[in-house]
């Protein structure tokens, strides 16, 4: 455990020194200065859309940090030959991919909680210079939730890089991959939405390929409640109970594998 959090702190503080990361806090702050200036255009429904605009800043800038920085990080040590130095230690290779997991999550949180704070605060200053604007329905304790699972969505996504980081050499062939996979987990279900609601005639081939792919790939929508928080609707204990333990399952089944196919793997 002491080489895990050990590792993970080296991690985490590459991560930080990184110019990157502070390219995207700047464009998240510019992001939050945004939504102050958006009544002036949306001021029939601001609420929503400044929670939409919020969440989606904060989704898209850790996004960047996992595609970007995280595995750059990963890819520093293959190229720079700084993972046999650590594996010469005592350290297997399934504590080396646990503690660079967790100095990216801890980087992630730290990320997001800093985000997380700047739409707080933009939100808080819409609701006080404009609370006749503001639905009545809005809670903070709905946009909390929405903004933990978020997080634990990109907890997902960044498990899915490690994945397929374990086995490819190629930076550009993970991140390819890693990105097809958040957008098919984003999309199947309001593809399947769209089919069964607006009555689409498709082969039955097709809708078992689509039952094959939701049950085999992981279903990022479901921790998205940006729609849900900006209408001010609840959250139920026991959707966020079944979320969390999917989210659970998942990411503890990817990582898993990952030491797995890491152990199998020839390192050159």
């Amino acid at each position: 455990m002491t080489k895990i959090f050990s590792l993970a702190i080296l991690t985490f503080k590459e991560g930080i020194r990184h110019r990157l990361l502070h390219g995207i806090g700047i464009l998240a702050a510019f992001m939050a200065l945004l939504t102050l200036l958006i009544p002036d255009l949306f001021m029939y429904d601001l609420g929503k859309v400044a929670i939409d605009i919020g969440l989606s800043t904060v989704s898209i800038s850790g996004l960047l940090i996992i595609f970007f920085l995280a595995i750059n990080i990963l890819g520093r040590d293959l190229d720079k030959r700084t993972i046999y130095m650590v594996l010469a230690t005592p350290t297997s290779r399934g504590q080396y991919i646990l503690g660079k997991f967790a100095g990216i999550c801890l980087l992630l949180l730290v990320s997001f909680v800093f985000l997380s704070l700047l739409l707080s605060g933009a939100l808080y200053a819409i609701t006080t210079i404009y609370p006749a604007h503001i639905s009545a329905r809005f809670s903070w304790s709905t946009l909390f939730w929405a903004q933990v699972f978020l997080f634990l969505e990109l907890v997902l996504v960044a498990a899915i890089m490690f994945f397929f980081s374990s086995f490819s050499s190629s930076l550009y062939l993970t991140l390819i991959l890693s990105g097809i996979i958040y957008m098919i987990g984003t999309s199947i279900e309001s593809i399947q939405l769209a089919l069964s609601t607006q009555n689409i005639a498709t082969p039955s081939g097709i809708e078992s390929i689509l039952e094959i792919i939701q049950w085999i790939f992981p279903n990022l929508s479901a921790f998205d409640f940006k729609t849900i928080a900006a209408y001010g609707l609840p959250l139920h204990s026991s959707t966020l109970a079944l979320t969390f333990a999917y989210w659970f399952f998942y990411t503890f089944s990817l990582l898993l594998l990952t030491a797995y196919f890491f152990n199998k793997r020839e390192l050159s």
